[in-house]
């Protein structure tokens, strides 16, 4: 199966260190003294991703993943057994797999949805796959969190296996202000070989380092090179709105799906209340004409992006024309996806030219041109 894509607002990460073997107190004091290295650990995490989105974690829907659970707790619960056979109450609830969570939320007053999971070395996809089934079905944002305690040296483990923890304030597309980072095409290979790990949730680092990198392709959620599932990672370009000196309505892209130094491509999905959208017709949707300023609009994002990296302002342009403009469609249906590409093909000063097409699917060409533009000072005569 694939997903939606979803944006990432905000990451935490927690790893022993030296003179640092638990994390720092994030929960109140009267929770604090029952409270496991897990419970800490996930507190930790949690507060770091939500001060980064600027959300309180009074107001996410929380995911909890741990391959094992409260192990230290267990432990100690077994060794009371072996011993005295008296296990303390306290120890007994806090071994539950949903403590973390339910501690999460008894600290910061939170009454949303949460869930627990345990998914052995599926545990950062499935994580992953909830909080995104959750924004698919319900929008807004998510707190997605997974972390393991070391494993307890009775099990023979070989190898250290610290502990780790990490944290996503995930949002559903929509908001204008750039994320972090895309997730998207989370799936699992149909033929992939299952490696059982000693540590699960590793997989979670990899991904906040991809994130924090700026990193642009796959990362896989389980043992290298062995694992059923990976989710696809891009870089988060700015909203349309901050590159293109337009306002809605007359705003017609969603969002830039790629850029480089003499390429961008943009994506619009045609729906009824899109603009120029006509109802009558078979079928309904936007005259194919519209790919121009299409086109014209992935251009100036392409200036917008350029400009960005030098520091500049978002400025004007001017369409000067067009040429060898092939348009194969009528109209651009609701519920079409298009790519709108545009390549740099030559340029000087403010003057350029720009190769574009407008695709829909994976790759049917509807309208290709040639557009001239010009990004500069008007003369006077002409600016009054």
């Amino acid at each position: 199966m694939t997903t939606a894509d979803v944006h990432v607002r905000g990451v935490g990460l927690w790893r022993p260190a030296p003179g640092a073997e638990a994390p720092p107190a994030r929960l109140p004091a009267r929770l604090r003294r029952r409270a496991s290295l897990l419970i800490n650990m996930v507190a930790e995490v949690a507060a770091q991703a939500a001060e980064q989105a600027g959300e309180s974690l009074a107001t996410l829907p929380i995911v909890v993943g741990s391959a094992f659970g409260e192990l230290g707790t267990t432990m100690d619960i077994l060794r009371d057994i072996e011993g005295d056979g008296v296990v303390s109450p306290t120890s007994f609830q806090a071994s539950v797999h949903n403590s973390a969570v339910g501690y999460l939320s008894i600290a910061h007053g939170n009454r949303l949805a949460s869930t627990s999971i345990a998914a052995g070395d599926y545990t950062v996809a499935m994580v992953l796959l909830e909080a995104m089934s959750l924004l698919a079905l319900r929008g807004g944002r998510v707190l997605a969190i997974v972390a393991d305690e070391a494993l307890p040296r009775e099990l023979g483990v070989e190898g250290e296996v610290g502990a780790l923890a990490a944290a996503f304030v995930l949002e559903a597309p929509g908001t204008l202000a750039a994320p972090l980072a895309v997730l998207e095409d989370l799936r699992a290979a149909p033929a992939a070989r299952l490696v059982e790990s000693n540590q699960p949730c590793a997989p979670a680092i990899r991904l906040v380092e991809a994130i924090r990198a700026g990193f642009a392709g796959r990362v896989e959620l389980g043992a290298p090179g062995a694992s059923a599932w990976s989710v696809a990672v891009r870089p988060a370009y700015p909203p349309v709105a901050e590159l293109v000196p337009h306002k809605p309505p007359m705003l017609l892209l969603d969002r830039v799906v790629s850029y480089s130094k003499d390429f961008v491509s943009c994506e619009v999905v045609i729906r009824p209340d899109s603009p120029f959208c006509a109802a009558a017709g078979v079928p309904a949707g936007v005259p194919a004409i519209v790919g121009l300023e299409y086109m014209a609009q992935t251009v100036a994002t392409y200036a917008g992006l350029a400009g960005r990296e030098k520091g500049e302002q978002v400025r004007i342009g001017f369409l000067l024309g067009s040429r060898d403009v092939r348009i194969d469609a009528d109209v651009f249906a609701i519920g079409d996806r298009l790519t709108i590409e545009a390549r740099r093909t030559w340029g000087e000063n403010d003057l350029g030219s720009f190769q574009c097409r407008v695709l829909r699917g994976e790759g049917e060409v509807l309208l290709e041109g040639s557009l001239t533009v010009y990004q500069g000072p008007l003369p006077e005569s002409v600016s009054r």
